[in-house]
């Protein structure tokens, strides 16, 4: 009967060991696609928070003014009139 029970802890321990490998082998494959999704993310983060060029991207399209250009209309400043208020009565 001693046999037979070291034949059984022989054959599960051989189990055991085959899906250790297995496993390793599953942790191994997982391990990679976690680096690859991480520099995935990172590429994405610096493409959507990374510094830009505004220059090259945004250019004044012909005929358009520049916020920034001295305007000789802007230097001085607006007139304004004084506003009358009018009164407006209803009778029902």
């Amino acid at each position: 009967m001693n046999d037979l029970g070291d034949a059984s802890n022989e054959k599960v321990i051989q189990l055991l060991e085959e899906q250790l490998a297995y496993t390793k082998e599953q942790n191994k494959n997982l391990t990679k696609q976690i680096e690859a999704l991480t520099e995935q993310i990172r590429q994405l983060t610096k493409a959507l928070y990374g510094s830009k060029s505004e220059k090259s991207k945004y250019q004044i399209p012909d005929g358009q003014g520049s916020l920034f250009e001295d305007d000789p209309s802007f230097n001085e400043p607006e007139q304004t009139e004084e506003q009358s208020i009018e009164k407006v009565s209803y009778t029902v």
